[in-house]
């Protein structure tokens, strides 16, 4: 099965405890414009019907969010590349900062608890137990290849 919604590169794919698949989208900028507002979209399984979930603009999100996200109890997540990663919760409005890492990821994925991983797109995993305190951190991977993406088995 062919699955397409909305336009821009499908930056990254996650589901959720419930079976829906999400994707975010994101065209790239051209001829030095600005990042375009970002897209997140949903496919249900329960009525195989996709939909665009949430639509938010650059600006709420520091101009530097690239397609990385996770899904948490129903709020989406998304976070910025450069520099320290920020973490944002896009699901509500006004959209709120809920974290600022100690790096720059590639991508993140709530595990459990109030933890969370990232990877730095270098071979580097990492684990934050308390996102009140991100500079408590630790690394939990050291691979000798770089990687951009990751999946964390929750039944451990």
């Amino acid at each position: 099965r062919r699955l397409h919604h909305g336009g821009g590169l499908v930056r990254q794919v996650r589901t959720d405890a419930d079976g829906a698949l999400y994707w975010s989208g994101l065209e790239t900028p051209r001829d030095g414009n600005p990042l375009p507002d970002g897209f997140i979209y949903r496919l249900r399984p329960e009525t195989n019907e996709t939909e665009t979930l949430l639509t938010f603009s650059q600006g709420d999100v520091g101009n530097d969010w690239w397609g990385a996200f996770d899904v948490r109890d129903g709020k989406v997540f998304v976070g910025t590349l450069r520099d320290r990663t920020r973490i944002y919760d896009v699901s509500q409005s006004p959209v709120r900062q809920v974290c600022e890492l100690p790096i720059s990821a590639t991508a993140f994925r709530f595990g459990p608890g109030n933890s969370l991983y990232a990877c730095d797109g270098q071979g580097v995993l990492y684990r934050f137990d308390d996102l009140a305190r991100p500079g408590d951190i630790q690394e939990v991977l050291r691979s000798p290849t770089p990687f951009v993406d990751f999946v964390i088995d929750s039944e451990r």
